[in-house]
């Protein structure tokens, strides 16, 4: 899958009239998450957790994402 077909996934699940996230800043959380794993499924991955703990307030930590860039990434989704 390229880049924007999963993005466009995380788009479909995350900005549905439920969630409501806004499709740029999964793309950028997603870009940020790629930059630090190297992967474009394993930043799938790392995103859709986020997204999934942010929107359940649970505070365990994200999967192969360092402190940092779970940081920055909640701090785009959550503007």
């Amino acid at each position: 899958m390229t880049d924007q077909e999963v993005i466009e996934c995380l788009a479909t699940e995350f900005c549905s009239k439920h969630y409501q996230v806004p499709r740029g800043r999964i793309e950028k959380a997603f870009q940020l998450a790629k930059q630090e794993l190297g992967d474009s499924m394993n930043a799938y991955y790392a995103v859709q957790t986020l997204l999934v703990n942010m929107l359940r307030d649970d505070s365990k930590p994200i999967w192969k994402i360092s402190e940092q860039t779970e940081t920055a990434m909640r701090k785009i989704l959550s503007q």
